[in-house]
């Protein structure tokens, strides 16, 4: 009886119902309408206009029915952006205007509201700048905190005196119950009735450029002022005591601020991009620096950050690229993510030892840094947080003997576990370093050149990321773990390379070439991988912006994923195998684009690329001359130099003598450059410095007393001692190319003129 009873009732209720079901699916049959250029559909009916289908050009009038119903709402986004209205008219039948109904209608210069409509969604007018006023009638019970927020234009703000929700004075639209201001404009004067000032209150209100925040007002919303672009200086009274984000973010013409005496932080994104802010006071009760906060305040030369600060957010002083000297106090406890990216003009930081925290990139980019003193109390050391930092010279830690870091050669390093976590350009790895950590070095633009001991016996992938300067690695040969070859770091267990440079030439031996081991080597132009190379790492040559040309001497490699990506001066790759097997290992999950790329397949390592021989001499540091077999060169040229003009590492300079000639050695009148391709001699040019007799690579008075002597037959020149003591090119030896050479050695005369 009790189960029939409980299947009656449930009946019964569905039956009742059933006719508000049947009513409301027959309402939404009818869907989107259209009548004329409107599109409109039906809710309860009643119609809401959800577009105007026709160009507006000038001013359009809503009817106040369409399809024979009463329209009584203006849809979300129905007009936004249609910048040719300038006029509305809306019936008295509205009685919602929907969220962004006309935002961004930028050419709107009147609207006149019925005392009909009710409700005012959020960002309803947004945007209008060419609105000059706004008159709210008595019916109107809600308003949005974003109705009008960006009316540039905005002069006028009046109320209905009859409206028992809002009400305006001193051109202030303002909540009654509450006393909050919601909207105001260019000519606002804020009343001392108010008590707080809304979100978006005066957002994008160009044409304010001052306001006095009366002493009754103790909170401001979020954004309130923000894009008040006229505004040059803002007093906020010490009865604040509630400030909201990004209260003056987009400022750019504000430069003088006065903060409440009593604030306990510096607000998220207070003065992000406040670019014209020269200087501020922060007062000594606040404790934290909100994220953003001097966000490219581009203005800030100096801050001074008060003993009472506890912590830095994220990116609090990000892109401040004019801020020369900031000290922070020993009461800091945090320092956020990149909070100081980009300072590029900061020269010294001081963390001191209170700071136990500090987030990544936090000082990244900070390309004028030179010295950094770092807590020895952190947690953990971020490897990022110096990233960028190319200028970095000298690092220390501002208790040696403290906790858990420490400096030595301007290295740190982990106490506990002799891991080095940064280095700069003039870093000297200890020898009882162990290990040289993630991104270590990376982006140490100024290093030339490192040495790594014997005691280390791993180095991460990325120590030395992005390191475009870096030309060469030695490796102690007493190292277990890595030795070093043709400037590249190799494993020795495995002759896997972790590490390449500028100058790197792969040997022949290397099997695998690791995750990242060149990448963003923006110096490499040109490189060869050998046939004993059976793998290419993960990213291993991700972003040599400048690397032109590949050779790709194995067909059977397994190169993983984006190991060529975002080399964008790619013009070719020589590979050995088949059009076939380069289909097979889907290049374009390798390259990220291979539009314009020639591919030579089948290519013989036995030839030599077409190009690979032709020197560049506008690469050369000074001016140069090719020309039947010769280099003529007018002043200083060492073997580093000559790699550059011929794009390319493999080059073996002798002198006359027939002596190799060092990297860093000068070139002189004698001396042979042989340019290699992987094994095969390729090329073999002379060298000729103009006005150097004797082949030493410079030019001083006995090379001019040595041409006299040869121009009047007293001493026998070879053919390229008379090449270079031609300096007029005359194709004879005389006493006047003797007095040239003279004047100058002597810095008198101008010796690429001899170049001819």
């Amino acid at each position: 009886m009790k189960k029939l009873l409980s299947i009656l009732i449930v009946l019964s209720l569905l039956i009742t119902a059933m006719p508000f079901s049947i009513i409301a699916t027959a309402e939404d049959l009818f869907g989107t309408q259209t009548e004329e250029n409107w599109g409109y559909e039906v809710v309860k009916r009643k119609a809401v206009i959800n577009y105007y289908d026709a160009e507006i050009d000038g001013k359009l009038e809503i009817p106040s029915t369409l399809g024979g119903y009463p329209v009584t709402e203006i849809g979300e986004s129905a007009f936004s952006d249609c910048t040719g209205l300038t006029e509305i008219t809306i019936p008295d039948s509205v009685k919602t205007i929907g969220e962004s109904a006309f935002y961004g209608c930028t050419g709107l210069t009147k609207i006149t509201l019925p005392n009909s409509v009710k409700t005012i969604g959020e960002s309803a007018f947004a945007d209008c700048t060419g609105l000059t006023e706004i008159i709210i009638p008595a019916s109107v019970k809600l308003i949005d905190s974003y109705s009008f927020s960006d009316c540039a234009g905005l002069e006028l703000i009046a109320v209905d005196k009859n409206n028992e929700v809002y009400y305006s004075t001193g051109n202030c639209l303002i909540e009654r119950e509450t006393n909050v201001l919601m909207l105001g404009c260019k000519n606002s004067v804020i009343p001392d009735t108010v008590t707080a000032i809304g979100n978006a209150a005066f957002s994008g209100c160009e044409g304010l450029t001052e306001i006095k925040i009366p002493d009754s007002v103790t909170s401001i919303g979020y954004g309130a002022f923000s894009d008040c672009t006229g505004l040059t200086e803002i007093i906020i009274p010490n009865f604040v005591t509630d400030v909201s984000d990004g209260v003056f973010a987009g400022c750019t013409s504000l430069t003088k601020v006065k903060l409440p005496d009593n604030a306990t932080e510096i607000w998220s994104s207070a003065f992000s991009g406040c670019t014209a802010l020269t200087e501020i006071t922060i007062p000594p009760s606040v404790k934290e620096i909100g994220g953003y906060a001097f966000y490219y305040c581009t203005g800030l030369t100096e801050v001074e950050i008060p003993d009472s600060v506890i912590h830095i957010n994220d990116a609090a002083f990000v892109g401040c690229e004019n801020l020369t000297g900031i000290i922070i106090p020993d009461s800091v406890k945090t320092i956020g993510e990149n909070a100081f990216f980009g300072c590029k003009s900061l020269t010294e930081i001081e963390i001191p030892n209170s700071v136990t925290e500090i987030g990544t990139g936090a000082f990244a980019y900070c390309a004028g840094l030179k010295k950094a003193i770092i807590s020895a109390s952190l947690y953990e050391f971020d490897m990022s947080a110096f990233i960028g930092c190319w200028g970095l010279e000298s690092l220390e830690v501002f208790d040696n003997e403290a906790a858990n870091y420490y400096s030595e050669n301007n290295c740190i390093i982990e106490r506990d576990t002799d891991i080095l976590v940064l280095g700069c350009k003039n870093s000297v790895i200890p020898d009882f370093v162990e290990e040289i950590g993630e991104a270590a070095f990376a982006s140490c633009l100024g290093l030339i050149k490192i040495k790594i001991p014997a005691s280390v016996i791993y180095i991460e992938p990325s120590a030395f990321l992005g390191c475009w300067d870096l030309e060469t690695f030695e490796i102690d040969e007493k190292n277990e773990y890595y030795f070093s070859s043709g400037n590249c770091i190799i494993e020795k267990d495995t002759n896997m390379l972790i590490c390449g440079c500028k100058k790197s030439i792969i040997p022949d031996f290397v099997t695998r070439i690791g995750e990242f081991a060149f990448s963003t080597c923006l110096g490499l132009r040109k490189i060869t991988i050998p046939e004993s190379v059976t793998e290419i790492g993960e990213s291993a040559f991700s972003s040599c912006e400048n690397l032109s040309k590949i050779t790709i001497l194995s067909s059977f490699a397994d190169i993983e994923s984006s190991a060529f990506s975002s080399c964008s001066s790619i013009t070719d790759i020589y590979y050995v195998g088949t059009k076939e097997e380069w289909e097979r290992m889907d290049p374009e999950f390798i390259f990220d684009n291979l539009d314009g790329v020639n591919i030579h397949y089948n290519f013989n390592p036995t030839e030599t690329p077409n190009d690979i021989s032709k020197p560049e001499p506008n690469d050369a540091p000074i001016m140069i001359r090719v020309a039947d077999g010769y280099i003529f060169i007018a002043g200083s040229l060492s073997v580093e130099q000559i790699q550059e003009v011929y794009e390319i590492s493999g080059i073996i300079v002798t002198d006359a003598n027939g002596d190799i000639i060092e990297d860093g050695g000068a070139i002189g009148t004698g001396a042979v450059t042989e340019v290699y391709y992987g094994k095969n001699l390729i090329e073999q040019k002379v060298m000729v410095l103009k006005g150097d007799i004797n082949g030493d690579g410079k030019v001083k008075t006995t090379d001019a007393r040595n041409a006299l002597r040869g121009a009047l037959s007293l001493d026998e020149l070879n053919d390229v001692q008379i090449l270079a003591a031609d300096v007029n090119n005359d194709g004879n030896l005389k006493a006047t190319d003797a007095r040239a050479i003279l004047r100058g050695a002597m810095g008198l005369e101008n010796m690429e003129n001899w170049l001819g």
